[in-house]
């Protein structure tokens, strides 16, 4: 009897990411895989969460799961609406931040002469600028669900590490002064912005496929819960010490349905660089539009200025996207094709897309910050994921 290879192959990943859940590696998961215009794997795995703080603890997950998708925030949401505004022209690769959003450290000169020290549209989103890469602004600035003044003023006056265009420095900086560069372009929040130029025309709803703050407000009941897996518990028992970012929330047992990176919840949930919820189907209709015209009208040239490599040695970055790095490293496990372009989020998920004859799709979406974001166990398994993903035909 012949041996369906694509189902051998189907059974052997979703015995790997099983075998994730119960070596607490995250738990639970949902993995998607597209191939060339069908779906060839697309199952949930695992529970919603395991600490008895959280109210969904022991609830199955399932494929419409709502996970914190961490820095996926920052391909799905703000790399894709500059797309469209260089598509109709509104901006270029080569403009130069605002005056008012260019970091004070680079003095009077740059502010009105030495354009060539201010940091492109092109360098921010190839984490060229010159930034560092992360601040615990959560411990200075203030929480405000609406003005996110304070983030970009803190970020503006913090020095940066190099001149622009000389090193690759994946910073979470540039892409909040890239969410609030969107928000002065179009007049309106971020969230507004996402959900009129991605979401609606994919067909999707910000609160229930893709968007920010899938909860809507503080009011929110038992069912809304079950939908999202939670990420952090904020419990002293899981660390030997407490952690800088404790005290932040330590008046919530757990994050479910607020946003995990901590900076972005000072932002109120909402951040160029964190803060979108979704599940896998809602990424797979953004991606999609990466790979062949579609609603967003991303159109061939201006995909293949996204997806070219920066010029800056050593380095993996495209515009917004990571490349693939056949290092022993490398997430994708060297099973992706060269020009194969995605991006990782912190809290446990992965979006990869490989172009060419037969263009794929690998998503897989977990919370392996829950309980505690101490755990590490998925750098192995997304290895594992992407070298048993690559072989479905």
């Amino acid at each position: 009897m012949a041996v369906d290879s694509r189902n051998s192959r189907s059974e052997a990943l979703s015995y790997a990411l099983e075998q994730a859940c119960k070596r607490d590696v995250f738990p639970g998961c949902v993995a998607l895989v597209w191939r060339d215009g069908a779906l060839v794997y697309h199952r949930a795995h695992g529970v919603l969460a395991t600490e008895g703080s959280s109210s969904v603890a022991g609830v199955p997950a399932n494929r419409e799961t709502v996970y914190d998708l961490a820095s996926l925030t920052k391909v799905l949401c703000t790399t894709t609406l500059f797309a469209r505004l260089i598509e109709c022209g509104r901006v270029r690769l080569q403009d130069r931040l605002p005056v008012d959003l260019r970091p004070r450290n680079l003095g009077a000169n740059a502010l009105e002469s030495d354009e060539s020290a201010v940091p492109t549209l092109g360098m921010l989103l190839e984490h060229t600028a010159g930034l560092q890469a992360h601040r615990e602004y959560f411990l200075t600035v203030e929480c405000n669900d609406h003005d996110h003044g304070a983030m970009v003023d803190a970020i503006l006056e913090t020095p940066a590490l190099n001149p622009v265009g000389r090193e690759a420095i994946y910073s979470d900086l540039g892409f909040v002064l890239l969410g609030a560069w969107l928000e002065r372009l179009e007049g309106c929040e971020l969230h507004e912005l996402f959900d009129r130029d991605v979401a609606r025309p994919l067909g999707l709803d910000s609160r229930s496929d893709l968007g920010f703050r899938p909860l809507g407000g503080p009011a929110c009941d038992a069912e809304e819960l079950r939908r999202i897996a939670p990420t952090e518990v904020y419990a002293r028992r899981l660390h030997s010490k407490v952690p800088s970012w404790f005290p932040l929330r330590e008046h919530v047992a757990c994050a479910h349905g607020e946003v995990h990176d901590d900076n972005a919840y000072c932002m109120g949930g909402v951040a160029g660089h964190a803060g979108l919820f979704g599940h896998a189907e809602g990424l797979l209709r953004v991606a999609m539009e990466w790979l062949r015209p579609g609603a967003l009208r991303i159109s061939g040239p201006t995909r293949a200025q996204f997806f070219r490599s920066t010029s800056v040695q050593g380095a993996t970055r495209c515009k917004g996207w990571d490349g693939v790095d056949f290092g022993d490293s490398s997430s994708t496990g060297g099973a992706l094709a060269p020009g194969s372009v995605g991006h990782l989020g912190f809290t446990g998920t992965s979006l990869w897309l490989e172009p060419g004859l037969r263009p794929s799709i690998y998503i897989l979406l977990s919370n392996r910050v829950h309980p505690s974001r101490d755990n590490q166990g998925i750098r192995g398994l997304r290895q594992e994921f992407h070298r048993i993903a690559s072989s479905i035909d």
